[in-house]
């Protein structure tokens, strides 16, 4: 539906997403004339009360273009920021810890808001000593001194292999504390630990975080207990994954479910935003649920789809990198039945 959207309406396209309340209803946004995109668009749902075209002000071209020159400001500014594109309400939203650093006055006034929401964070939190399971499994990533209160707390996110070795991948930003340099590690830097079945396992692992390509993820050696497909929602448990989605194959609406370690729960919610910018990571996607401390790295899926991992949290919703750019930075594949 969306690449026959933005063929039919080329430059006025102004985003779509699902309407949950309304029985699920797609509605498409274009800046031109609403009715000659609905009959473009009408044979392709079952029933046409499921579709409706809206017309908007600012294209989703337009709004993707503010959002990178909000940020740039920002940036340039050294002042912490998110900046999410709202394609429901046709606007920029942003949230800045000194708003009155960054000249927004001479941008189009109703094509962005200042949000008093808090600013996002990881949500990892220090390791300390915990117990497994959970509904999401928790892991410990420690210095290899071996030393648990000294790691930080994620998520077990999802299994995935390249050649012949396999890994536990997770949240980049879990292994902060101690990156240096390019923030590549090697075998020795780290001891990765968790709990399986109540066994604690030690391993070697490698990381990859905040690149160049602004990726928050990392992949953990684990030949033992990474080489199958399961998405762990409990120690005992193994929940299959089948695919991963394509990238720009999600919108606004769409029912995104994960299991959380450290809030010890399985939650599904909307995707409220496909393009937010936040501490310096682009292209995250806004997720309708506050994420608590050790939920970092959580897989996002839905139904046996994997979807993304869970790298920040404001308290009321949470944001995620989009599984593609995960597994195209780590250079893995995602282990399907």
């Amino acid at each position: 539906m969306r690449e026959t959207a933005i063929a039919s309406d080329s430059d006025a396209y102004g985003g779509q997403w699902i309407e949950n309340l309304n029985g699920g209803r797609l509605v498409v946004a274009t800046t031109a004339a609403p009715m000659a995109l609905l009959n473009d668009l009408q044979d392709l749902v079952p029933d046409p009360s499921d579709l409706s075209v809206v017309q908007v002000a600012f294209s989703l071209q337009e709004l993707t273009d503010l959002q990178e020159l909000i940020s740039e400001r920002a940036e340039q500014a050294g002042v912490d920021h998110a900046v999410i594109v709202d394609e429901r309400n046709n606007r920029v939203k942003v949230v800045l810890r000194q708003p009155e650093r960054v000249v927004l006055s001479d941008l189009p006034p109703d094509a962005w808001v200042i949000s008093d929401e808090p600013l996002f964070a990881d949500a990892s939190t220090p390791s300390g000593t915990h117990s497994n399971p959970h509904p999401g499994l928790s892991i410990g990533v420690l210095p290899n001194t071996g030393n648990r209160s000294l790691g930080q707390r994620c998520t077990w996110g999802f299994n995935a292999n390249l050649g012949a070795n396999y890994y536990i991948v997770t949240a980049g930003h879990c292994a902060d504390l101690y990156a240096t340099g390019d923030k590549t590690w090697t075998q020795s830097d780290i001891i990765q630990n968790h709990s399986t079945s109540g066994n604690l396992i030690t391993n070697n692992g490698t990381a990859y975080i905040r690149d160049d390509n602004r990726t928050d993820a990392m992949r953990i050696t684990d030949n033992n207990d990474a080489d199958d497909n399961c998405y762990h929602t409990s120690s005992s448990e193994c929940y299959t994954i089948t695919s991963r989605q394509l990238l720009n194959a999600d919108q606004v609406g769409d029912i995104v479910c994960a299991s959380l370690g450290g809030s010890s729960t399985y939650k599904c919610a909307e995707l409220l935003s496909l393009s937010v910018t936040s501490n310096g990571i682009s292209n995250l996607r806004q997720w309708d649920y506050g994420a608590v401390g050790g939920d970092s790295g959580a897989g996002m899926k839905h139904a046996h789809q994997a979807r993304g991992l869970l790298v920040q949290s404001n308290g009321s919703t949470s944001l995620y990198t989009h599984i593609y750019y995960v597994v195209n930075r780590l250079g893995v594949t995602l282990n399907y039945s």
